[in-house]
């Protein structure tokens, strides 16, 4: 069985014989005359040193460029680049990280394809974690609309969306630094155990686990799906007041004054409990399908989730 040869053999071949091919020797008279010459003239000897060292450079830098392209090109199909991310959790398993990657930061993506497929890839030391973020087109496009030849085709869906990423590490955290092979900055982490969750949630809901969008905040999500539904926990700073102050009722919530909003109608079908308590704001909002048959949960389920928070 016969192996095909390496392509960079095949390259440093071709591009010796086409040197070899286009090579034009010196005139011999001019090569004598200056090897007889014993006048001490630097530089007629520094000529022919420089044009032979040109002379084996430049194949030389030609084939190593393209080699370099070849290599470049190893990348799967569809692969956009590495990115910054942002935005660690450490979740409750302490081997598994969230990352937040700002690829709509960078690159003006239409949300209508679909959010980028994101890989991460980590390198881990004893002292150290490095994270890379590679991304690629997504997997599974929004199939094109049949539309008339010469019709350009708008995008209808704009906008920053960070894409989540969970990682798995070889062994916890713990005390080692965490890092962005992208940009060698070293990220802090927010540990989910630490933060306060409903120890009360009604039948049907699944935990999808925390998010943090951004370094210098400490807003945390806390997100769970019952299939039509979703309830949002976020503690942060300095949440704005409700925009619908019609619907708005006061209630208490861990002993601190709270405001219950309820859904307004033709606009958004959420209803929201928000409170302060000593050191964060906090918000939790449950969104309904968009069928008029599934509204979010009552104020009462509101205020029951937010009292069990532990």
């Amino acid at each position: 069985m016969s192996l095909d040869p390496d392509p960079v053999d095949q390259l440093l071949d071709r591009h010796g014989k086409h040197w070899l091919a286009t090579f034009n020797p010196l005139p011999l008279e001019g090569a004598l005359a200056v090897a007889i010459d014993q006048q001490p003239h630097r530089t007629r000897w520094l000529w022919p040193v420089a044009a032979a060292v040109a002379l084996l450079v430049i194949p030389l830098l030609t084939v190593v460029g393209i080699s370099g392209s070849l290599q470049s090109a190893h990348h799967p199909a569809g692969y956009l680049g590495d990115f910054a991310w942002n935005g660690a959790v450490l979740n409750k398993d302490p081997r598994t990280l969230t990352i937040a990657v700002d690829i709509n930061r960078i690159r003006d993506y239409c949300l209508d394809d679909g959010l980028p497929a994101v890989r991460a890839v980590v390198s881990e030391t004893a002292t150290k974690v490095t994270i890379r973020a590679q991304a690629f087109e997504p997997s599974h496009p929004s199939p094109t609309p049949s539309v008339p030849p010469g019709t350009v085709l708008a995008c209808s869906l704009r906008g920053y969306r960070p894409v989540m990423v969970t990682v798995r590490l070889e062994q916890p955290l713990g005390t080692r630094s965490l890092l962005d092979a992208k940009t060698g900055a070293r990220h802090q982490v927010v540990d989910a155990s630490k933060v306060p969750a409903p120890s009360w949630l009604p039948a049907g809901y699944v935990d999808l686990g925390f998010q943090r969008y951004d370094d210098d905040s400490d807003q945390v999500l806390h997100r769970y799906d019952a299939g039509k539904a979703e309830l949002r926990v976020v503690r942060g700073h300095g949440f704005p007041a409700p925009a619908n102050e019609r619907g708005v009722t006061t209630a208490t919530v861990l002993g601190q004054p709270a405001k219950v909003t309820a859904p307004s109608k033709g606009v958004t079908n959420e209803a929201c409990v928000i409170w302060d308590d000593s050191e964060y704001s906090w918000s939790i909002c449950s969104v309904g399908g968009p069928a008029v048959h599934d509204p979010p949960l009552s104020a009462a389920e509101l205020l029951r989730i937010a009292n069990s928070l532990r």
